[in-house]
């Protein structure tokens, strides 16, 4: 009995430690466009020098250069072998999994090990804030219209549930002239009563107003006291007395809600499923505002000098790095819309399903999804994304 825990405890020993090992390795090391196929090939090339070896030992029933003195510390080695190949094939899938999440947050084919670490960090975050709004859902009433569509709300908020219920099919109409969507996938509303819960929950900073966001097949929003509690930190010059903060809940709905609409498309057609993130804001803001409405008249500010480069907010993480302040995130948001609207008004609402369905759906991690958009877009507009946010910005330029 001592020998066999004697066994397990080296057989344990030698797989965890190599797992560590070539984990870190792995991490720190292997180049991020390594991908799946190179990692097998490494494995395979591992396994013919240990299948001979096995093959001879068990002819030979021992191999003593190695050590292995009989047919059962043949076996005994042999399982340490695979283990530790199998952890190895594990670790590679994990690797280039990582791989496209990284190339797809970043946007880029080259990242640094404090980029990698704080991307593990941020799964960390999203883990705890889901743990945290699942436990916080559980102590809210709900409504559900149809199979698809729930509404959790506080007990006071039952009027403002209803409101949104009763708002989302005209939303959906509208969406669905831009977004032939047969079946959306189901979608959850939630809306919050407590702004501490609020920005916890979700991960928002105390200096961002944001009302509402759509995460993983979930709209998180803030009730009518809720935002005015955001918005009475602003740091832009609003008109707080004569705010109707209903009314921005329903926009705000209307803006989430074209998220969800937009990747309902992308699921139900099979398209690639990112979204450059300023094409995503501007959408929404597009939808929300009612760019829709013919002849609609916008008096866009004027974005000359201040504008932000579009093929720099392509990513999540390069969004939040250019709208760390609220005026900057006013710009990003607005500069999306024009170029939007103005894009809209060129060519119509089709050719943004369009250029979407031009971006391959599998990605080469040699190539970023930027120039994938970037020669959809060419082909579909006849202009570079840099050319054309140029034309839109020096429209609107007093300048």
């Amino acid at each position: 009995m001592f020998k066999f825990l004697k066994s397990l405890l080296i057989y344990f020993s030698w797989v965890i430690g190599f797992s560590v090992i070539a984990g870190l390795i792995m991490f720190f090391y292997v180049p991020i466009e390594k991908d799946l196929e190179t990692i097998l090939v490494i494995t395979i090339m591992l396994c013919i020098p240990l299948l001979s070896i096995f093959v001879i030992g068990f002819i030979k029933g021992k191999i003593k250069i190695l050590g292995i003195h009989g047919r059962w510390s043949l076996i005994f080695r042999s399982a340490i072998f695979t283990s530790c190949l199998i952890s190895f094939i594990l670790l590679g899938v994990g690797q280039s999994a990582m791989a496209e999440m990284l190339v797809s947050e970043y946007d880029k084919n080259t990242v640094t090990n404090s980029e990698k670490i704080e991307f593990v960090k941020d799964i960390g975050r999203r883990l705890s804030s889901n743990k945290l709004r699942g436990e916080y859902i559980k102590t809210l009433d709900s409504i559900s219209p149809n199979n698809r569509l729930t509404v959790y709300y506080s007990n006071e908020d039952k009027d403002l549930a209803d409101k949104l219920v009763r708002a989302i099919p005209d939303i959906e109409t509208q969406l669905s002239k831009m977004f032939a969507v047969v079946e959306p996938f189901p979608i959850d509303i939630v809306l919050y009563d407590d702004l501490n819960q609020y920005r916890t929950n979700n991960d928002i900073d105390e200096t961002q107003r944001i009302l509402g966001l759509y995460t993983n097949k979930r709209i998180h929003m803030a009730n009518t006291k809720v935002s005015a509690e955001i918005f009475k930190t602003s740091t832009l010059d609003l008109d707080l007395i004569n705010m109707n903060y209903e009314e921005e809940i329903l926009n705000t709905l209307e803006h989430e809600y074209t998220h969800y609409y937009i990747r309902a498309f992308l699921m139900e057609n099979k398209l690639n499923p990112e979204i450059p993130r300023w094409l995503d804001e501007g959408l929404a803001v597009y939808h929300e505002s009612e760019g829709y409405i013919t002849d609609a008249e916008f008096d866009f500010p004027d974005l000359k000098d201040s504008a932000i480069p579009l093929q720099d907010l392509i990513s999540q993480v390069e969004w939040d790095q250019y709208t760390e302040s609220e005026t900057a995130s006013d710009i990003a948001y607005n500069e999306s819309f024009m170029v939007i609207y103005e894009l809209i008004k060129l060519k119509g609402e089709k050719v943004v399903t369009d250029i979407l369905a031009g971006i391959p759906k599998e990605q080469d991690l040699s190539t970023s999804y930027q120039t994938l958009f970037e020669n959809s877009f060419i082909d579909h507009v006849g202009l570079s994304l840099e050319e054309f946010q140029d034309q839109v910005i020096n429209k609107y330029s007093t300048k």
